[in-house]
């Protein structure tokens, strides 16, 4: 028999005895959760700690037109989404509306990722071109 010493989430603390086999398991589990704590803490910051810093998370998104082409007149864009032909139309849409992603769009074309991914960027390209 072996002591374990469990650490509740209050801060208290308390002794058990245990068998030697479960106290083996209960240090490997301890050990399995410092671990993925440590390396999740890392790479991520949780928004429990950001809001006890009075921070508001950023917020990005790639597909967010507005954030794409900043303040541009309502005309502006219309002119230029009228550039576009009926599939590069249906593109945006599914990406930036639907927010469909590019893989399950290009499971339904049957085609490559890659191809999906570069028609976007070409429309995208046409459409800054337009708006300049």
């Amino acid at each position: 028999m072996k002591t374990y010493t469990y650490y509740f989430a209050d801060g208290t603390k308390s002794a058990v005895e245990v068998e030697d086999d479960l106290y083996e398991e209960l240090i490997y589990l301890d050990k399995a959760e410092k671990s993925n704590n440590r390396s999740n803490t890392r790479r991520h910051i949780s928004l429990d700690s950001l809001m006890k810093l009075n921070k508001e998370p950023s917020v990005s998104d790639e597909y967010f037109i507005g954030g794409m082409f900043g303040d541009i007149a309502d005309d502006r864009l219309r002119s230029a989404l009228s550039e576009l032909s009926e599939k590069q139309k249906e593109l945006l849409y599914d990406v930036v509306i639907l927010r469909i992603p590019q893989t399950e769009i290009a499971e339904r074309d049957n085609t490559s990722l890659t191809a999906v991914n570069n028609r976007f960027r070409r429309i995208i390209k046409k459409l800054q071109y337009f708006l300049m």
